[in-house]
């Protein structure tokens, strides 16, 4: 088990349960969404080892790994700019998450980085991960516009969790 905000579980063999693009319940026949997953988080180990994470939990998923909230910020900007872009459509169906770590050293917090997202609007799920107490953390993370919360490390059944409330709740709007 790494320190940090992913990590992978190890028990003699290693098992990864993978979900495919065909396990997936589609809500419409015809369109399936991909996953783009933005995450911010100040650690260099931290970043290197989540896109593996995220692409064990879901392997056609989308990763940009940034070490700053603020980048993260533009990136999600232009990913809006794109999917309104009627010539473009590689983000127009897509499911966008953000996973942010709550302290980054130096810049935005996550608490400030989903803030931000909220009040310019930008569609995203967003989720704060945090070595910090749940039970405060939580609580603050939601009335800033997080849609969860989860104490650090993130393994890929966390991830998975995350994906399936995901599909759930587009299954509520359009039932």
């Amino acid at each position: 088990k790494l320190k940090g905000l992913f990590s992978k579980k190890k028990t003699g063999e290693e098992k990864v349960k993978v979900i495919s693009a065909s396990t997936i319940p589609l809500l419409d026949k015809e369109i399936q969404r991909q996953r783009v997953v933005l995450l911010s988080d100040d650690d260099k180990v931290t970043r290197m080892f989540a896109e593996d994470i995220i692409k064990d939990a879901d392997p056609n998923a989308t990763v940009h790994i940034f070490d700053n909230g603020e980048a993260l910020l533009e990136k999600l900007k232009l990913i809006a700019l794109s999917s309104h872009d009627t010539s473009s459509s590689e983000f127009r169906s897509s499911t966008l998450f953000v996973l942010t770590d709550q302290n980054m050293g130096s810049g935005m917090t996550g608490l400030e980085l989903t803030r931000e997202i909220r009040n310019q609007n930008l569609q995203a799920e967003i989720y704060m991960i945090s070595n910090e107490s749940k039970s405060y953390f939580e609580e603050e993370a939601i009335s800033a516009g997080a849609n969860g919360y989860y104490e650090a490390p993130i393994n890929v059944e966390k991830l998975e969790e995350i994906f399936t409330n995901e599909r759930d709740a587009e299954a509520n709007v359009t039932s």
